[in-house]
């Protein structure tokens, strides 16, 4: 089971935090850290979000193409997963961020 810790301001309310939970438990049930072994695990305190770039060797800002992902930490290792929004289903269908616009990525149900 994934527990919920509060390791900063909250960046992500409790009930986004209790939406990636539930959607994290039904995909995998029994999730386990790979290092220590361990199920106790602390949902980060906002989302990361990467972005595609066509050269290792520079990075272009402002293309407007972002990679979301929600992290949990292992509470006893410190070990870090991350996981694309995208397919746990939690992005909105029209994805378009216009200008850079900052949108939470998780409605209420």
């Amino acid at each position: 089971m994934i527990h919920l810790r509060k390791i900063l301001k909250a960046m992500i309310n409790i009930e986004q935090k209790q939406i990636i939970q539930r959607k994290l438990q039904e995909r995998i049930p029994r999730f386990e850290c790979p290092m220590c072994h361990k199920q106790t695990f602390m949902i980060l305190d906002g989302y990361l979000t990467d972005t595609p770039q066509d050269d290792f060797r520079s990075i272009t800002i402002g293309r407007g193409e972002v990679f979301p992902t929600v992290a949990i930490v292992c509470v006893n290792c410190g070990y870090v997963a991350r996981f694309a929004l995208g397919a746990l289903g939690l992005l909105p269908e029209n994805q378009e961020q216009e200008n850079n616009e900052q949108k939470p990525p998780i409605e209420p149900a």
